[in-house]
């Protein structure tokens, strides 16, 4: 069972745009809301505070992964590394 991030509306582990949608739909709401729709800190309002808990959040939860750069980037490393090298030959 994963923990709980704050600011994760929709409970799959992850602070991204889609909680952020839920949130957005919900702005506003009072008496009713919960969790599921955004309100975080538990006052029956969706508002500002919730939102900066989801922003201040975003990008967290989530398996971790290695960083692995992307090709065109591996490119643009090893088309660099061969000009200094070639530089520092003549």
């Amino acid at each position: 069972m994963p923990i709980p991030v704050p600011g994760d509306v929709n409970g799959d582990g992850v602070v991204d745009a889609a909680d952020y949608i839920i949130l957005k739909r919900h702005m506003g709401q009072s008496t009713s809301a919960g969790a599921s729709d955004g309100d975080f800190d538990g006052d029956g309002t969706v508002d500002w505070e919730d939102l900066q808990t989801l922003m201040s959040n975003f990008g967290a939860g989530g398996t971790p992964s290695a960083i692995t750069p992307e090709p065109a980037t591996l490119a643009l490393l090893a088309l660099g590394g061969l000009a200094v090298i070639c530089r520092r030959r003549k």
